[in-house]
């Protein structure tokens, strides 16, 4: 017991001065590096927002901007305009609250009976996707999870192809409608990291397509 506990001390210790845990190949957040290299927003009427619990060393935990700056938190601030929000069909109840990418108002997720009842009752088709850099729901989990529900696999593990005939991650197919899909290189926050690949897999998804499995 002593010797795990060792071990899993370590590990709080890499992520919390080391590693992003929420983008395992992502360079943490410097203050000294952020105050010599100020970048401007990447998107027009937005305002970079410092990442919570800013210090010395900290994790930004939003990501996605064209510099990729990891000080600097771009999708926050977009995703509590009025204009983003109505193009998205979101926040139509004006919650008293602003958007977060961590948030915590739902205190309790119990996921997995819900995508039964789903998949049960109506018959709806389900995407289940996740990141490949994330350390904090990572792919592993997921696939465990997914397993759980008890469904036969109709495709195992293929690989899928963007554009740049570069693989883009992988799927698994079940009977009943759920597809789980990773996604190459994208992080806890997915389309915020990878947006070309996600449009790629999400919009396969509502288009009922399958994903190229060779590349083109």
């Amino acid at each position: 017991m002593e010797s795990c506990c060792d071990i899993r001390s370590c590990a709080r210790r890499d992520m919390s001065k080391n590693i992003d845990i929420y983008n395992l190949y992502r360079p943490v957040c410097n203050i000294d590096d952020y105050n010599n290299n100020v970048q401007h927003p990447a998107i027009q009427g937005t305002v970079p927002q410092l990442p919570f619990n800013f210090g010395k060393k900290s994790h930004r935990k939003t990501a996605g901007s064209k510099d990729d700056n990891p000080c600097v938190d771009y999708v926050t601030p977009y995703m509590n305009r009025p204009d983003a929000q109505k193009a998205l069909h979101a926040n139509v109840t004006k919650l008293p609250y602003p958007w977060q990418a961590c948030g915590y108002h739902i205190q309790r997720w119990n996921v997995l009976p819900v995508i039964k009842r789903l998949i049960a009752g109506g018959g709806l088709r389900v995407l289940i996707y996740s990141g490949d850099a994330d350390g904090m729901v990572p792919v592993t989990s997921t696939r465990y999870a997914s397993r759980k529900l008890g469904l036969n696999i109709t495709q195992d593990w293929t690989p899928w192809y963007g554009s740049n005939k570069q693989v883009g991650g992988w799927t698994t197919i079940y009977d009943g409608g759920l597809t789980f899909g990773t996604v190459r290189g994208a992080a806890h926050q997915v389309p915020a990291s990878a947006p070309k690949r996600t449009l790629q897999i999400v919009g396969h998804f509502l288009a009922d397509k399958k994903l190229p499995s060779v590349p083109f």
